[in-house]
């Protein structure tokens, strides 16, 4: 769960994912290199439990690997088994292959976004893609 303030001892009501982006991020550098970052930045594949995700800033994930590893699609997400989003971004992802930002994919696969922004992402469209047998 993102959005709270780094200093004091915040609770629930501090919280306020504008003025407290908690942001993962696929830049190693300073940023001046965009192909100088994580091919992807968060996979799930829990099929017991869901992951939630809440409140989080995903972004500069540059998906531009080795095809047959899957480097090359959804730099911000992989879903393969139950997860929840809420309140979350996905932005400035490029990917050479299908999906810049999110794939929901397999049999055991699904998701569920509430309120979930996507932004500035390039390379193959739709920027989300459902391949789950669900």
């Amino acid at each position: 769960m993102g959005g709270f303030p780094a200093t004091g001892s915040p609770d629930l009501t501090d919280r306020d994912t504008d003025s407290h982006p908690t942001i993962l991020s696929g830049q190693y550098d300073d940023g001046s290199d965009p192909t100088q970052r994580a091919y992807r930045i968060v996979e799930t594949s829990s099929a017991l439990d869901t992951v939630d995700l809440i409140g989080l800033y995903i972004q500069s994930g540059y998906a531009d690997g080795n095809s047959s590893l899957g480097q090359n699609r959804a730099a911000g997400i992989l879903n393969t088994g139950l997860l929840k989003m809420t309140e979350c971004r996905l932005s400035q992802h490029f990917a050479l292959a299908e999906a810049s930002s999110m794939i929901n994919e397999g049999s055991a696969a699904k998701a569920r976004l509430m309120d979930v922004i996507t932004t500035q992402n390039l390379g193959s469209m739709p920027e989300v893609v459902n391949k789950s047998g669900a």
